[in-house]
């Protein structure tokens, strides 16, 4: 048997990079693991990159082996992953008092609160507490409405 060299030893960070990425709100684990999920990030990603994957309202968190990578697609294998109890309770029942035809949900804590038109599910705003974005939803309909 031959045995490791020292030429064959380095430091991780040298060889490979470790990447995080926020999956966006209703990507699930099984969404990431399709290679052109990852297009518009690929030509930064190398074979044997890892990605600490995690959904952006905090449900859940994946670490990813990259083991094939080109322009557009990313081919991962799932290293590890959990469920997590950390996301607010906001995030999982619909808000009330919103106008017909939008939603406003919690989007992790990078979108915080937004507003979702349901036609399209379109994000128009993003950032807001959970009033703020009521009362942006609220404006935004009387707006388009009062005509």
């Amino acid at each position: 048997m031959q045995q490791i060299t020292q030429g064959r030893l380095k430091l991780a960070e040298y060889a490979r990079s470790i990447h995080v990425a926020v999956a966006p709100h209703g990507v699930t684990l099984t969404d990431a693991m399709v290679p052109s999920f990852w297009a518009h990030v690929a030509a930064g990603i190398k074979a044997w990159d890892k990605i600490e994957l995690r959904a952006e309202d905090d449900t859940w968190f994946a670490e990813l082996m990259v083991v094939k990578a080109n322009r557009l697609e990313v081919f991962v294998k799932v290293l590890s992953s959990f469920e997590t109890t950390q996301a607010p309770a906001a995030s999982s029942k619909k808000i009330d008092d919103v106008p017909p035809g939008y939603e406003v949900n919690y989007g992790g804590p990078i979108h915080k609160h937004r507003v979702i038109r349901t036609a399209d599910s379109e994000c128009l705003a993003h950032g807001l507490s959970k009033d703020d974005a009521i009362k942006w939803a609220k404006d935004h309909y009387t707006s388009i409405n009062a005509a």
